[in-house]
């Protein structure tokens, strides 16, 4: 569930993964308006906030991840886990953190 700090908008629908920090999942039963040609073709599809491809054995789950991430990474977007995040930082961020903890 994602809240806007902003405008306070809830998105109830779409599930954290929980090894993944920024990958959004649904089942794709759930979610067939945004299923194109090109993800049944095992591509990716874009709008102007999230990137989507269809995940799983059969194709049941649609994950999405921000865009980005996606323009920054590609199709690594949808596999960083935990232990990789932290290298996904922003660099001035990381000099921001480093100079906090000293």
């Amino acid at each position: 569930m994602r809240i806007c700090p902003k405008c306070g908008y809830i998105e109830l629908n779409w599930r954290t993964n929980r090894w993944r920090p920024y990958v959004e999942y649904r089942w794709a039963s759930e979610v067939e308006e945004l299923i194109s040609k090109n993800l049944k073709d095992g591509g990716t599809d874009t709008n102007e906030l999230f990137a989507y491809r269809l995940a799983g054995k059969s194709n049941l789950i649609i994950e999405r991840v921000p865009i980005q991430l996606f323009n920054a990474y590609g199709r690594k977007a949808f596999s960083m886990n935990y232990e990789h995040a932290e290298h996904f930082t922003d660099p001035f961020q990381k000099k921001l953190m480093e100079a906090g903890t000293t």
